[in-house]
């Protein structure tokens, strides 16, 4: 549970606590993303309280799926096979394993990625603040396999197309248009910026760092003023 984690913060948040009024920031990565909305709906619910600002890296707005409906079927009916397809790594890491945590490591990715399916529809919680989606450019590297000449890239290419839920004929995990969707979240501004990182990478690039703090520089409490 996100929210009993920092509930104890938050409650210094509300009225009559220790830094009531303070803005506070949500910040989701991948299918943390998904996990924000929720604890942002709940915080607004349960206490009251809207973030200064969202930042979101690396996944498409919450309504779109991480994979297809044939993708979630394969990856519950066939676990082993769909990691195969779906993050090869992943795959030969957990063959290269003994049976049992070979079978760990498999159920946790599946129940990892399930999340990334777990979607919300448009209207389930609207952002009052302004939201910075950062993008991850390098993830595009997996459509040059569709055109590369590479039979057996061709086909991994193809493999995985059908297993998202990016449109027909896109194997990364949304295409461009999917992230711009994030603007029909928020009554604030939308801002996109791209990074030249891949998924995993965006997390510590400077880049991206970079752009965060220049996005939350005026979101900022004022300074106290000085004592007389």
């Amino acid at each position: 549970d996100a929210l009993k984690g920092i509930k104890p913060s938050m409650e210094q948040h509300q009225k009559g606590g220790r830094i009531h009024g303070a803005p506070f920031v949500l910040l989701g990565h991948s299918i943390g993303c998904l996990v924000v909305m929720g604890l942002a709906k709940r915080l607004r619910d349960e206490f009251g309280l809207e973030p200064a600002a969202v930042v979101m890296l690396d996944r498409a707005a919450p309504h779109v799926p991480l994979h297809s409906e044939y993708g979630q079927k394969y990856r519950d009916e066939s676990p082993w096979d769909f990691m195969r397809d779906y993050n090869e790594m992943v795959y030969n890491t957990a063959k290269g394993a003994s049976a049992e945590k070979g079978e760990r490591m498999i159920k946790m990715w599946v129940d990892d990625v399930k999340i990334g399916s777990d979607t919300r529809p448009l209207g389930f919680h609207q952002f009052k603040c302004d939201v910075l989606l950062l993008r991850g450019l390098r993830n595009l590297g997996l459509e040059s396999m569709k055109d590369s000449g590479d039979p057996a890239m061709m086909k991994r290419h193809a493999i995985r197309d059908k297993l998202m839920g990016s449109p027909p004929g896109w194997a990364m995990d949304c295409s461009p248009e999917q992230y711009e969707e994030w603007q029909k979240w928020t009554d604030g501004e939308f801002l996109m910026k791209d990074i030249d990182a891949d998924h995993v990478g965006i997390k510590s690039h400077k880049d991206a760092l970079a752009a965060i703090w220049e996005f939350l520089k005026d979101k900022r409490a004022p300074d106290p003023k000085p004592r007389a």
